[in-house]
């Protein structure tokens, strides 16, 4: 009887992932339950299912540092158990947090050591037994790692790659966030042809399947899409504000930093300076306080916009030393370049 209701909430915690959000009271109540029936010494298997849980909610409420810890105690798992479902899933779950915390080289080396372990073999079945597809996951967050690390025709390769993959992943949720994940590196990388094909895909697929915090991210990167496409700025900006409203309604933090610096962008094209500020100002705060550093370069760029747009030249160049300053150590090539390209303007 144990077992029997163990395995209903830990199949009701992915469930509640894809109708709801990873980050939502009914997720973290499923797997609290789990937890308290799951007995570690003999049940690994099981374990790792309720890991998984927590280090994706804990991840999603931007609770990095606790989710990194939770990631490392998977790995010791699949270190000391013998047991490659664990290696494989803390793998993932290590990288995005290092993804996510600026650890830029860390995180390519743990998804491309991910990836080398996938390589031959047929991991999908991991999507049914923990929620999601490592193999795919992996592919689309290295896509992230080199964009930001400066190589983007690596980072062009496996982002396509990654959608490759979505396609054909059986576990539709796995498919999303596959999706989903690749647009964030088009996003980044200002791949624009890529960007508006991949945000609509992810946005189709998850409105068929009911998923909604896949949904009203897809949303939100098809609004930055037709902006950066030439699209009229006010629809890009009503369907973006449409999204971040559902998405703050699904308890999610993590990347709010990259959807305030999406609404920024937009409000700024609409000559809404007073808004846009506040979102810049916003995104800059939630990534201090959350450890979540992966874009602050961008975001101090932002602010350097709209320090020029006020006619602050000073307060600009601050911004863009600071994004220059933070950049360097994480070897954030493309968004130094960025910033050090702006300064050279400004100068």
């Amino acid at each position: 009887a144990r077992a029997q209701e163990l395995d209903l909430w830990l199949a009701l915690g992915r469930a509640t992932i894809a109708a709801k959000s990873y980050a939502s009271e009914e997720t973290a109540e499923a797997y609290r339950r789990a937890r308290g029936l799951c007995v570690a010494a003999t049940e690994p298997t099981r374990l790792l299912q309720v890991l998984t849980g927590e280090v994706l909610f804990n991840m999603n409420r931007g609770r990095l540092g606790e989710a990194d810890a939770i990631a490392d105690t998977i790995l010791r798992l699949g270190a000391e158990a013998d047991f490659p479902d664990a290696q494989l899933v803390g793998l993932r779950a290590s990288g995005m947090c290092a993804t996510w915390m600026g650890r830029n080289d860390e995180a390519r080396g743990e998804h491309e050591m991910l990836l080398s372990l996938c390589e031959g073999q047929d991991v999908s079945p991991l999507a049914m037994r923990y929620g999601h597809d490592p193999h795919v996951g992996g592919t689309a967050c290295l896509a992230i790692d080199l964009t930001v690390l400066g190589y983007s025709g690596q980072a062009l390769h496996w982002t396509d790659q990654a959608v490759d993959l979505a396609a054909k992943a059986e576990h539709l949720h796995s498919r999303a966030i596959g999706l989903i994940l690749s647009t964030i590196a088009c996003h980044i990388g200002a791949a624009t042809d890529r960007l508006l094909a991949n945000a609509r895909a992810a946005r189709a697929l998850s409105e068929e399947q009911g998923f909604e915090y896949t949904l009203v991210i897809a949303m939100m990167l098809e609004a930055s899409a037709l902006f950066e496409a030439g699209g009229d700025p006010t629809a890009a900006r009503d369907l973006a504000e449409r999204g971040f409203a559902a998405w703050e309604a699904t308890g999610t933090v993590l990347l709010r930093p990259l959807y305030l610096a999406i609404l920024a962008e937009i409000h700024l094209a609409v000559g809404d300076e007073e808004r846009a500020t506040r979102n810049v100002a916003e995104a800059l705060a939630v990534a201090e306080r959350l450890g979540e550093r992966w874009l602050l370069p961008e975001i101090q760029r932002l602010a350097a916009r709209l320090a020029l747009q006020r006619g602050d030249r000073a307060a600009a160049e601050r911004s863009l030393l600071e994004a220059i300053a933070i950049a360097r150590p994480a070897e954030s090539r493309l968004l130094e370049l960025r910033a050090s390209r702006d300064l050279a303007r400004l100068w």
